[in-house]
């Protein structure tokens, strides 16, 4: 194949801040762990892909083949999608009160794993109406749902403000 580039399962990024190596770095959307020290503005080399010992949010036990989160604000995985990205699966469980727990990093940020669905389906403006022009509660219901779509889109990265 005359366009194939790389495996993949590295890459050159300039450190934004000093990084030790074995530290895990969210550069952009990708995420890995540094294989060097590297000063700020220096090159460090990402290790995308394998199972690694990372830290984790103490409260919260893993089940196995759980999605994980990186909280770029504790440095840690949690199992908490809010603004954070998926960046990796439990690849064993572990206890709520354990520092470290063993997970499979994904790569990449924006990389789910499964699909995202509303918890309920939305239904057409114009069946719940029987065509008339919507009231104002299911205008406001369908805008709820939309709403939460796009959060959960902006969560993953798959969606910009």
């Amino acid at each position: 194949m005359i366009n194939f580039k790389q495996n993949g399962d590295t890459v050159v990024v300039i450190a934004a801040a000093a990084i030790a190596a074995g530290a895990a770095v969210l550069k952009g959307a990708l995420f890995g762990i540094a294989q060097n020290n590297a000063a700020e503005t220096e090159e460090v080399v990402l290790n995308l892909t394998g199972v690694w010992s990372l830290p984790k949010t103490t409260g919260e036990a893993w089940t196995q083949g759980q999605q994980l989160y990186w909280n770029a604000g504790t440095a840690k995985l949690t199992t908490t999608a809010g603004n954070n990205l998926c960046v990796a699966v439990a690849w064993s469980a572990a206890e709520s009160a354990a520092a470290f727990g063993d997970a499979k990093i994904n790569a990449s940020g924006a990389k789910l794993g499964g699909v995202i669905a509303p918890s309920t389906a939305i239904p057409d403006l114009a069946a719940i109406t029987g065509g008339e022009a919507p009231t104002e509660a299911e205008h406001n219901a369908v805008r709820a749902d939309l709403a939460a779509i796009k959060a959960v889109l902006r969560a993953h990265n798959l969606l910009a403000d």
